[in-house]
């Protein structure tokens, strides 16, 4: 029986690639066994990388500076994770504010600023050369951030390859009006972040290879994101037009609807929206929530009719406190790391399956009114 060493180098390579895809633990594994796996996996051990923190992503480039010249990292699939850094702000900022007086306000919201300014700046030394690295070979990239906002992540240069994005928070990369150049970009999906950003970002507008789309967290209490999925597919931008415009496409009097050239092969929308919290004074944050699913509802019914190729699920979520989203999009994007259809559910039953994460118990003591405790 050959022994490990007279299988080829190809071989090896190939099965270290198919194994390293829970974002760097059996790459690690491997490198660790022996002189030999160390070698055969100087490369491929490098397929998935999920980095959680600053200091991880500090760490890694630190780690590959110290390679020898022939490691040539080959980084497919990338995860980066910035949710519980030093310079978030306390949950209950209020209540730290509620115990200072003035100036020790000002001195904290200096010091903050000088804390933020540090932390960007060491970001960008370690997240620009990342991409740099992984640009020619990048297939997937999910960015979570929450609560440093905004994560001055920018794209230093094209990523010919990158077929499937997703992000959480605001990221600067994804808000700019001229985003990088992503020709085979296929799937977007990203969380509606408080109706701060566009309902879609031109990042999402200029990917014409896009097929897969998908908005989760949806809150909005208005029209606009019916208005631009509406804008991009070509479509009447009401309810009252998409109704109008319902019939039978093989009937003598139907008219061929022609889609918009904006997103020619998108044919696949799949929107997640949730109730606003709180409810504001007698209810005013939800005047206006109720018709948001019937309409985006509407909109589904009208492509179906008119379009062979384009389907849209609309579905609404119960309101959380905590949706866990950071893990969900890390086992959304590792699901698809490993061949899984992660977030592409096909039915709301699907979406459902894919909700194992507990919510957090009520905060009893948060009652909206500890900075007067």
């Amino acid at each position: 029986m050959p022994g490990v060493t007279e299988i080829p180098t190809e071989v090896w390579q190939d099965i270290i690639t198919q194994a390293c895809t829970d974002g760097g633990p059996t790459g690690r594994s491997l490198a660790l066994t022996s002189t030999f796996f160390h070698s055969q996996s100087m490369s491929p051990r490098f397929h998935s990388v999920a980095l959680y923190s600053l200091k991880q992503l500090e760490d890694f480039m630190s780690f590959l500076r110290s390679q020898p010249k022939d490691c040539l990292p080959r980084i497919e699939h990338l995860y980066l994770s910035f949710v519980n850094e030093p310079i978030k702000p306390p949950p209950k900022i209020w209540r730290v504010y509620s115990g200072m007086t003035q100036k020790m306000r000002q001195n904290y919201k200096e010091q903050q600023k000088k804390d933020w300014t540090s932390w960007a700046a060491r970001f960008r030394t370690c997240s620009v050369p990342l991409l740099t690295l992984a640009a020619p070979t990048l297939r997937t990239l999910c960015v979570v951030e929450d609560g440093i906002a905004p994560l001055p992540l920018h794209i230093p240069c094209p990523l010919p390859k990158l077929q499937e994005l997703s992000w959480m928070g605001l990221i600067e990369a994804f808000k700019e009006t001229d985003p990088v150049a992503l020709p085979v970009l296929q799937r977007v999906h990203f969380l509606h972040y408080n109706n701060i950003l566009p309902p879609l970002p031109s990042i999402v507008v200029a990917s014409s290879s896009l097929t897969h789309l998908r908005i989760s967290d949806v809150t909005d209490t208005d029209d606009q994101l019916l208005r631009a999925l509406a804008g991009v597919l070509g479509v009447p931008s009401t309810v009252r037009e998409l109704g109008d415009n319902f019939q039978d496409r093989d009937s003598d009097h139907a008219h061929k609807v022609v889609r918009s050239p904006v997103l020619p092969h998108l044919r696949r929308i799949i929107i997640h929206a949730v109730p606003p919290e709180g409810g504001g004074w007698c209810g005013s944050d939800l005047v206006g929530w109720e018709d948001v699913i019937p309409d985006l509802q509407v909109l589904a019914k009208y492509c179906e009719q008119h379009f062979d190729e384009l389907r849209i699920l609309a579905m609404e979520r119960v309101s959380r406190r905590n949706f866990h989203y950071p893990n969900r999009l890390r086992d959304d994007w590792m699901d698809r790391v490993q061949g899984g259809s992660g977030c592409w559910v096909e039915t709301e039953e699907d979406e459902v399956k894919r909700e194992i994460y507990q919510d957090d118990p009520p905060d009893s003591s948060d009652d909206g009114w500890g900075a007067f405790d």
